[in-house]
């Protein structure tokens, strides 16, 4: 086959935009391809919904640190309550404390009345991370002070101490903090 036959079938079997080019220059054009589809890329893994300052409604409790008010689901801001299927021990026996977290949170915070929450920011999982309260009290707070939840990062250490030192919720139990659960779940 003629040496220009080979050239015309190797230029046809190239996208227009890169016929004539050089190697160097392919080279190139495709390093910026490859960032321009990274940057769309992570782009579209941000979540640019707009952060509402407050939301307010009737409240489900999903678990103990977890709650739906309408569409938004919140995570209650600086605690940790345990997973709604762990269990804890107390005097030699199994302790639903997940349920009994949520049970807390549902029934003797909530109770019919309307939550409103102050939201920080959104979580990794796209939850709105808040400060809610129902009525007078802060809920987060007081979920750290029955001992239903443990404080996390140290916002509620003084609720915390309190609940320990009365051997409250899950300071009268054996249990395994819900953080240290996380980290050996497996991720899905």
């Amino acid at each position: 086959m003629p040496e220009n036959t080979l050239n015309i079938i190797m230029n046809i079997s190239k996208p227009t935009w890169a016929r004539g080019f050089s190697g160097s220059k392919r080279y190139v054009w495709r390093l910026i391809f490859a960032l321009i589809f990274i940057g769309l890329l992570v782009l579209s893994r941000v979540d640019w919904r707009p952060l509402p300052d407050r939301v307010a409604g009737k409240a489900e409790a999903s678990d103990g640190d977890s709650l739906r008010i309408g569409r938004h689901r919140i995570r209650l801001f600086g605690i940790d309550a345990p997973e709604l299927v762990q269990t804890c021990e107390r005097a030699g026996w199994a302790w639903a404390c997940g349920r009994t977290a949520r049970q807390h949170l549902l029934a003797r915070l909530i109770s019919g009345s309307e939550t409103a929450c102050d939201v920080r920011k959104r979580d990794r999982y796209g939850r709105l991370l808040a400060v809610c309260s129902a009525g007078a009290p802060e809920l987060n707070r007081a979920m750290v002070r029955k001992g239903m939840a443990v404080s996390f990062a140290g916002l509620y250490r003084s609720e915390e101490a309190a609940a320990r030192h009365a051997k409250s919720g899950l300071w009268a139990a054996e249990y395994e903090r819900p953080a240290d659960l996380h980290s050996r779940r497996p991720r899905r």
